[in-house]
Formats: C-alpha cells, sequence, structure tokens
C-alpha cells in the first residue's frame, strides 16, 4: 500500500471518530432536554393536583349558591303583574284598616306583584260610579270595594260592564240585603269577600255594666244605607229583649250628625249607640262634642270609632278583615283560584278599645272587665 493510501485512511478514521463523538454528545443534549421538559411538566402536573382541591371546592360552592339565586330570579320572573283598585267611601278608621291590611297582605304576595290604586270618595257617595267606571275602564285586574255603598256601586257597574272583573269586598255588614247576592254561593263568579256584621250584644252587656239602672239609647243612622238599617234592626231587636228602648234619629249626611245628636240628648237617653255607620263615623266629632256637653256615654260597634270620640269600642277586626281579602287576591291574581271558589263567609273576630280620655270627658270610669280585655287609646 503506498504511503498517500495510508495517509488517507487515517484521515477517513479521524473524521469517523469525530462524528461518532459529536453524535454521542448530541444524544446526551437530547436526553438532558427529555429530562427536564418531564420533570417541569411533573412539576407542574403536581402544583395542579394540590391546587385543583380548592378549585373543586369553589365550584361545589358556587354550584350549590346558584339554586338560590336561580329560584329567586324565577320567582320575580315568574311573579303575575296585576293592577288593583281600592275604593272606600269615606276615611273612617275601621275602613281605613280594611285597606291597610290589604295592603300588607299583598306585599307578603310574592306570587303577584300589585299595583295598588287607592280612591277614597271623602264621604261623597256620588263619586262613586265615576271612580268605579274608571277603574273599569283601565282595565284593571281585580276591585277591591270598602263598605256597603262601594259594594253596591261596584257591583252595579261590573255587571252593566259585562266583563266579569274580580270583585271584592270588605266590611260589609250584609253583602245580601245589600243585593250582592242572595246566598253564601248564591253570587256572581266574579264576586267573593268577607260578611262584616258586627255582633251587638257586647254593647249592651257594656252599657249595662256601666250603668244597671240604663233604659234608653240613642242611634243616629241614614236610612238610605243598607248596612245601617240592619244594624239598627238588630239593636232594636236586642233592646226588646232586654226591655229597653231606642231613640233614633236620620242623617242625610255627615254634617247632620251634631243636630241628629242634639235632638237625641232631650229625650233623656243613657247611651249613644253608634253602629258602622261611614257617613255617621265621617261626622262623629258633632256627636262627640254632644256627648261631653251632656254627659253622655258612647258605646261603639267598632274598636276603631274610639280614635273618633266613642268611650268604648267593641267590634270586628278590621285590619284582618282587609288580610282576609288580600289572600283571596293572591290566589285569584296569580291563577290558583277564581272568586267563585270562595263562599261569602262571616268572620268573627273580635276587638276592644276604649278611651280613658273620652270616658271621663263623657262622665264614666272604664268597667274593670273592658280593661282587662281591651286596648287603652288613651
Amino acid at each position: 500500500m503506498s504511503r498517500s493510501r495510508a495517509a488517507g485512511r487515517r484521515l477517513f478514521a479521524s473524521v469517523l471518530f469525530l462524528v461518532l463523538v459529536a453524535a454521542a454528545c448530541g444524544d446526551s443534549d437530547d436526553d438532558a432536554t427529555t429530562d427536564t421538559t418531564v420533570a417541569e411538566a411533573t412539576d407542574s402536573t403536581e402544583s395542579e393536583s394540590t391546587e385543583a382541591p380548592d378549585d373543586t371546592e369553589a365550584a361545589t360552592d358556587t354550584t350549590e349558591a346558584a339554586p338560590e339565586t336561580t329560584t329567586a330570579e324565577g320567582d320575580d320572573a315568574t311573579a303575575a303583574t296585576a293592577t288593583i283598585g281600592i275604593v272606600n267611601i269615606a276615611p273612617v278608621a275601621a275602613l281605613e284598616l280594611v285597606n291597610d291590611g290589604f295592603t300588607d297582605g299583598m306585599g307578603e304576595c310574592a306570587a303577584v306583584d300589585a299595583t295598588l290604586d287607592y280612591r277614597n270618595a271623602e264621604g261623597d257617595g256620588s263619586q262613586l260610579a265615576p271612580i268605579v267606571a274608571e277603574f273599569l275602564d283601565s282595565d284593571v285586574d281585580l276591585i277591591l270595594a270598602i263598605s256597603t255603598p262601594v259594594l253596591q256601586a261596584t257591583v252595579a257597574a261590573n255587571e252593566a260592564d259585562g266583563r266579569g272583573t274580580p270583585v271584592l269586598f270588605g266590611a260589609v255588614t250584609d253583602p245580601f240585603a245589600a243585593g250582592a247576592a242572595a246566598g253564601p254561593d248564591d253570587k256572581p263568579d266574579w264576586l267573593a269577600g268577607w260578611q262584616a256584621d258586627a255582633p251587638v250584644v257586647g254593647m249592651f252587656d257594656i252599657a249595662a255594666e256601666i250603668n244597671p239602672e240604663a233604659t234608653t239609647i240613642g242611634v243616629a243612622y241614614d236610612p238610605s244605607l243598607v248596612n245601617s238599617v240592619v244594624a239598627l234592626a238588630k239593636r232594636e231587636a236586642e233592646a226588646e229583649a232586654r226591655g229597653w228602648t231606642v231613640e233614633t234619629a236620620t242623617i242625610g249626611d255627615s254634617s247632620e250628625v251634631g243636630t241628629a245628636a242634639n235632638s237625641l240628648a232631650t229625650r233623656d237617653i243613657d247611651f249613644f249607640f253608634v253602629p258602622t255607620d261611614s257617613i255617621l263615623v265621617n261626622g262623629l266629632a258633632g256627636m262627640a262634642q254632644v256627648a261631653d256637653d251632656f254627659d253622655i256615654p258612647m258605646i261603639a260597634q267598632d274598636s276603631g270609632i274610639t280614635q273618633a270620640g266613642a268611650a268604648i269600642g267593641t267590634g270586628l277586626d278590621y285590619y284582618g278583615d282587609g288580610r282576609r281579602n288580600a289572600d283571596y287576591a293572591c290566589q285569584i291574581l296569580s291563577g290558583q283560584a277564581t272568586p267563585a271558589d270562595f263562599p261569602i263567609q262571616q268572620f268573627s273576630e273580635e276587638l276592644v278599645a276604649y278611651s280613658t280620655t273620652n270616658a271621663a270627658a263623657q262622665g264614666i270610669e272604664i268597667p274593670a272587665t273592658v280593661a282587662e280585655v281591651g286596648t287603652d287609646i288613651g
């Protein structure tokens, strides 16, 4: 072999050796890179695994809280919207209590988002028909009639209208005598409410305790109001059973109450008995003045009338009357029931109130039996 060929082989061997060494170094670098990548991935996985339970708990908490939010939003979204027209005959304590109870009750009705439109005729019966007509023309979803005159005006207008707008009523002594219904279930399908026929026996019992010698009571009333005539008939029946006499004086509007009271005071009466007559009570200041001047105690058929001048009031819970009607309205407007589902019923919850100030002005002391069960308004 020539020297040049030997040199060439040695050069080739040297180059090959260098290539093999370089390849070996390259494999080592790749392995290092791979190891670093796996280590980083492992560290990352371990870090994520360590934090995962907290994330899972947070997700679980969010999931558990979600139904409450969804439910609340669902209630708002599904609540029925409605406009209710409320009509009152006069700003009388008992009648205002019906409105108060109804307003509070509707405020607690989650199924209905109700707008309440309250109108008061301020004792002017001629305003009732226009008020009711306005409500019907504006397509209210329900009407609450407070007092007998309002019920009569509303029933007449609703019958003429013919669309059957739901009507509820409160503070109505006798809806049957008023012509709104023939019986508890014999009524228009769009009508429902509670009868507020206040008892009269308690008034006589209290009078007899204050003055065992009493024999005569005086009653002013409006003969044009059915509820006033019905109440008078019950007083006369109870008086006859006890051997008492009932003296009467009629009024045409609230301005005549004082004159009627003066007329009764001249007939040697022992007590003024005050019925739940909205016209009478709206002008009761005139009778209260006569009662104070002549020392004639006033006993009322409603606890709220003590605020208008009576010494003692015993009667029905008119605030509760309003809340009962709100329960009906909630069911009707949410689609759970119709007025036809509710027969007319008499409610019996009674309240007693007295005024030590009014009693003193009228020459009496409050009996212990009344003080024990009643509320002193001062």
